[in-house]
């Protein structure tokens, strides 16, 4: 199992879950222990809200070094009613989730409001025996869970939690029963360009990591080209996609053997896919080679069941990139929002 816990804490793990620990209502609060490891996996199947960021086996791909992993089981009476992935920072906060895009509790579908309170309670009332400065939990948008709702976010502002940062993720909505997905949200020009340079020859593939050595090229020019570092090194790809290779797929379009668009693809629940990574070969533009790209993979997804294709985020409190946000819109995508709540002891 991916991430381990101090050893310290394995001691502290045992008399916390043999005495009770911190409690609020029927929820008690405990550190993660590796003989957890098969229950927090089969809780996260059932979760309402649990993505590939809550899975430890994804975690486990950062240097032991990295993150000083803190990860919760909220017991609600004798079972798991919730399981939050986070890690100590260096000034004391916890970070949900440190080490990925999105965190915060993962929990069971239909939680009763009043269950959802408690628990962010008894979340403040452990922080506070282990002597910790504060929470800080970064949410997806609603869109993300079986059953959306704003049922967490609700309950960390009752509980006094504040707002500190809002990104701005653009999310295109997919409907396999209506088919044809980019021709309906696709603008025209786009749909345009689809036609013409499918008739070009531009074709669409779908991979796994038989084909990371082509993306990690073109992963590799489009970076120096923008002058930029990745959130991840070639080597971290490659570890993710040891771990948990059914989880991430490359998508490429290429015109008479060339690739000229890539994208790494995070299957984050069975809602949810997300484009971490979109790259293109800028000798290749007059080909669009990432509308093309698109075109195919929301029809593809929408197939296969997925409701939303995250784009990922372009905008926030700080920062609005007009350009890359009307290109997002031009293909369908909506804006939701990602925010990080604050609270401290």
């Amino acid at each position: 199992m991916a991430s381990s816990i101090p050893l310290g804490l394995t001691k502290l793990c045992r008399v916390i879950s043999s005495v009770g620990g911190p409690k609020v209502n029927e929820w008690i609060i405990r550190p993660f222990c590796q003989e957890d490891a098969a229950a927090w996996k089969a809780f996260l199947c059932d979760s309402n809200n649990a993505t590939l960021f809550h899975d430890l086996d994804f975690l486990g791909y950062h240097r032991a070094d990295r993150y000083d992993f803190r990860h919760l089981i909220a017991m609600r009476g004798a079972r798991i009613g919730a399981v939050i992935p986070g890690a100590l920072s260096a000034d004391g906060i916890f970070v949900s989730l440190a080490g990925a895009s999105i965190g915060g509790p993962a929990v069971k579908k239909s939680l009763p409001a009043e269950a959802c309170l408690h628990l962010i309670e008894a979340l403040q009332l452990y922080c506070t025996v282990a002597d910790w400065r504060g929470i800080e939990i970064t949410l997806p948008p609603p869109a993300y869970n079986d059953e959306p709702d704003q049922l967490i976010e609700f309950a960390l502002h009752v509980r006094g939690f504040e707002l500190i940062h809002r990104s701005m993720p653009l999310l295109i909505p997919l409907d396999h029963q209506k088919g044809d997905n980019y021709q309906r949200l696709f603008r025209q020009s786009q749909r345009s360009y689809v036609r013409a340079c499918r008739e070009k020859g531009v074709i669409v593939t779908e991979t796994g990591i038989e084909g990371l050595g082509e993306f990690l090229e073109l992963f590799a020019e489009t970076y120096a080209r923008l002058e930029a570092l990745p959130t991840h090194t070639p080597e971290e790809i490659q570890r993710l996609f040891r771990r948990v290779p059914a989880r991430l797929r490359i998508w490429s379009a290429k015109v008479d053997g060339t690739t000229i668009a890539s994208v790494l693809l995070f299957v984050l629940n069975r809602n949810i896919c997300n484009t971490f990574y979109i790259c293109d070969r800028a000798s290749h533009r007059e080909f669009h080679g990432v509308t093309v790209l698109f075109a195919e993979i929301i029809d593809v997804l929408a197939n296969r069941g997925f409701r939303y294709l995250d784009l990922g985020p372009s905008a926030s409190s700080a920062h609005f990139n007009r350009g890359v946000v009307s290109f997002k819109e031009s293909l369908g995508a909506r804006a939701f929002c990602r925010d990080r709540w604050g609270w401290r002891n």
